[in-house]
């Protein structure tokens, strides 16, 4: 198993929207709230980033996938494993293929 730490916004449950490293590459994992359906949407997007600075990763993470490099594909939020806590890290493995 490959764990990689994240930094996290918007916890339902698990973190809703989260950052992580891995190869040296950064990478944004965002499920969206939907109002149509007044719950969270059943699958993360997973997308390719640019080097995030600090500014970056503190300022509003609202829409921080338009500055994505590529849009990787789709996860479904069951499938994706956090550490005991939910809120330090994800193993990676779930997203062998995309990455």
């Amino acid at each position: 198993m490959t764990w990689e730490d994240i930094r996290y916004r918007d916890f339902y449950d698990v973190p809703r929207i989260f950052v992580f490293e891995s190869a040296g590459k950064t990478y944004l994992a965002e499920c969206r709230y939907s109002e149509g359906v007044d719950d969270y949407e059943r699958a993360y997007t997973l997308f390719e980033m640019p080097p995030l600075s600090q500014l970056a990763l503190d300022a509003s993470w609202e829409n921080l996938s338009a500055q994505a490099i590529r849009k990787l594909g789709e996860i479904a939020v069951t499938k994706v494993v956090f550490d005991k806590s939910k809120r330090r890290q994800v193993n990676t493995d779930v997203f062998t293929g995309m990455l």
